[in-house]
């Protein structure tokens, strides 16, 4: 981070002086020390927000929130065969994994490559047939993994480049997984030197491993529809998982349009005088993305002020009937709320 340029965007936006109610709760010293992401011995930026607790990302990779989702990737019971033995099927495993070359993360960009060594020993590490089976999703998993954080090298490998921890969800036999996929990342160094053996082929990580965990679906939240309109159950009625429920941080609670997602917990509030006076409260938990939630209600709540007050223009009050068309068509409160949240979810993320 450029400390001259950060100092100077600082400075732009906010001047306590002039404002009188606007103030840094930091010094400039402090909130640059928290923004400037450390250098590990690989000469790694990785970024760190202001909570210790927070996990590091490494620089230029997005860490998305727990109420973003991802695809949930299906395979059959059987779908890798039966070998007499654990040669075989490393040989089967490491030819498949390699037929099709090296896999592009769609969440991050990151091209990813199974090296014959880290799957044999990944193979040695399989600890149920659960785990053996997953393996034929492994490439599809891989692609639709979201990432969560980056771990250092250990104290055994300081040489390394530490690991990218994604997670991706696995539909397998009437159960669903959350899949915990470590990569570890090439440094520059191993870059340089392999190249010259003709050991590198461009890939920014290598697989290292995968763990399993079943995520509990509760009677009261198998519900859904399939495309054919016939009613849905288990792992037919989702087709998403939110990340908060793959990372394990909070329990699922329901099918929502095919997404397995975790409790309606608030993250924020909104308050207002009616006179056009707002508080935005946040609650622990919350992101970016509830600040952009809730500074949606405001934009509506303000629409209809200027609307009462008769300061609204003619595009304003087109656009104000649109939206209570979408929201308020509804037979019952319960119904008109749950619409109306849902118009929320759209303007935070259009």
């Amino acid at each position: 981070i450029d400390e001259k340029k950060l100092r100077d965007a600082l400075a732009q936006i906010a001047n306590p002086a002039e404002a009188g109610v606007t103030t840094f709760s930091r010094s400039f010293e402090e909130i640059i020390e928290r923004l400037a992401g450390p250098v590990n011995e690989q000469g790694q930026t990785f970024f760190q927000t202001g909570n210790a607790a927070a996990p590091l990302v490494r620089e230029g990779i997005v860490r998305k929130p727990d109420s973003a989702a991802a695809k949930v990737v299906s395979i059959p019971e059987n779908a890798v065969p039966e070998f007499s033995g654990m040669k075989d099927f490393a040989d089967w495993l490491k030819g498949m994994l390699a037929e099709g070359g090296d896999v592009r993360i769609a969440s991050t960009g990151q091209t990813a490559r199974f090296t014959r060594t880290n799957v044999g020993a990944s193979v040695k590490r399989s600890r149920s047939r659960e785990h053996r089976n997953a393996y034929a999703a492994l490439r599809e998993m891989v692609a639709n993994a979201e990432y969560d954080h980056y771990e250092q090298p250990d104290a055994r490998h300081p040489d390394r480049g530490g690991q990218d921890v994604y997670y991706s969800a696995l539909a397998m036999g009437g159960k669903l997984y959350s899949v915990k996929l470590k990569l570890d990342v090439v440094t520059e160094k191993q870059k340089a030197i392999e190249s010259g053996s003709g050991r590198y082929a461009g890939e920014d990580a290598r697989y290292k491993d995968h763990k399993l965990t079943e995520i509990e679906i509760a009677p009261t939240q198998d519900r859904g529809f399939a495309e054919t309109g016939k009613a849905a159950h288990g792992t037919d009625a989702i087709s998403e998982v939110s990340l908060g429920v793959l990372r394990g941080n909070v329990k699922p609670s329901g099918i929502d349009g095919g997404t397995l997602r975790q409790g309606a917990s608030a993250l924020g509030a909104v308050t207002s005088d009616g006179e056009g006076h707002y508080v935005i409260r946040l609650f622990r938990g919350a992101n970016l993305s509830t600040l952009a939630h809730e500074t949606a209600h405001v934009f509506f709540l303000e629409m209809e002020r200027l609307e009462r007050e008769g300061a609204a223009d003619e595009q304003m009050r087109a656009d104000l009937a649109t939206l209570r068309e979408w929201t308020a068509a509804m037979d019952d409160d319960a119904a008109l709320r749950a619409e109306y949240d849902r118009y929320q979810k759209g303007a935070a993320c259009g």
